[in-house]
């Protein structure tokens, strides 16, 4: 069915058949350009006494009622059609609103039900995709990765929900906040470059630039379930123990240990120092400051460190594993020694 303006008038109007509003709702889902053009051109179709301001709650309200209606494309039995035009930051924003048989505004508890369309996109290919998010900013969707989101998000936060794989550039926003949902995991940030992986038993994030705060969604779990990441660090979520475990040096090290004399020169290069001084820093600054100069992976649990501090100096000729012992066994931890290079701290079971 091609719509034009008098079957648009009639459609406003209550004019057509059940069946002909259907048609008309399926073409403007299908071509919004239209829709637009429409609303410029016809700004007031509407009765005097709907022509008071909308309150913010039932302007919301009717905002979803577009995206139901419209992008969605539901089977929305309406009758009339009213088109409000408003200026704010110098751009019209137009509202298309289903109406019920009956004449008037929808009931609150109709629309409140009716959830605004959200967008999903996913990658079918065996290659990684590149998207651009509303706010400008990317994402490099790996194989079987999919992502859902506002179409404009919203004005607190940016909330992506993802499912596999991706690396997320967050365009830098102070007054929203970034967050990517994850499973049981949420990462927020404001402006960095971070990848998300979810696994079977698993979500890890890895930080590349800026910082990110990963905390637990999991409503059974400790609220206080979260931890902050560093460039270069990445955080393990397991889904059964509900426990994080951060890594520190990430990154770093597996840049590094493909060329044994950039490890050493990395290694060389963090400190001039003959002496590693901590001084009265958290264990996590510890392990992670050590786990750089030393560039080996420190693993931990936030959770098992916390309130703990460190004042200490330590002469560089001793071993990255003699100092982990040491400080272990004076905070009633546990070493275990993954590997030469990896070291896992926790607590005594």
């Amino acid at each position: 069915m091609v719509v034009n303006d008098e079957i648009m008038k009639r459609f406003v109007e209550g004019g057509l058949s059940e069946q002909e509003e259907k048609l008309v709702m399926e073409y403007l889902h299908e071509h919004p350009t239209y829709f637009e053009q429409y609303c410029k051109e016809h700004p007031i179709l509407m009765e005097d006494k709907f022509n008071d301001p909308l309150e913010r709650e039932r302007s919301d309200h009717i905002l979803n009622s577009v995206y139901a209606g419209v992008y969605q494309n539901k089977k929305v039995r309406s009758r009339r059609v009213l088109w409000i035009s408003g200026m704010a930051a110098a751009s019209i924003l137009l509202f298309l609103l289903v109406f019920k048989r009956e004449k008037g505004l929808p009931d609150s508890a109709t629309v409140h039900n009716m959830a605004i369309a959200k967008i999903t996109k996913t990658n079918t290919s065996t290659g990684i995709e590149h998207w651009i998010l509303p706010d400008s900013s990317l994402v490099d969707a790996k194989s079987g990765a999919s992502i859902t989101y506002l179409p404009e998000f919203s004005n607190r936060k940016r909330e992506i929900f993802l499912k596999g794989e991706a690396v997320f550039t967050a365009h830098h926003d102070s007054s929203r906040s970034f967050v990517v949902v994850c499973g049981e995991v949420a990462t927020t940030a404001l402006g960095t470059r971070f990848n998300v992986k979810e696994e079977l038993d698993k979500v890890t994030v890895v930080l590349y630039d800026g910082k990110v705060m990963v905390r637990s969604n999991n409503r059974e779990g400790d609220k206080n379930n979260y931890c902050y990441l560093s460039p270069g660090m990445s955080t393990s979520y397991y889904k059964k123990q509900h426990k994080f475990i951060t890594t520190s040096n990430f990154v770093n090290k597996r840049l590094t240990t493909k060329d044994k004399n950039l490890n050493k020169n990395l290694s060389l290069g963090v400190s001039q120092s003959q002496i590693v001084t901590l001084d009265n820093v958290t264990m996590q600054e510890a392990l992670d400051k050590l786990a750089l100069q030393y560039n080996v992976e420190i693993q931990y649990s936030p959770a098992d460190i916390q309130h703990m501090n460190i004042i200490a100096k330590i002469p560089k000729t001793q071993s990255i594993k003699h100092i982990l012992q040491n400080i272990s066994r004076a905070n009633g931890l546990d070493m275990i020694e993954l590997d030469d290079s990896t070291y896992l701290i926790e607590k005594i079971k």
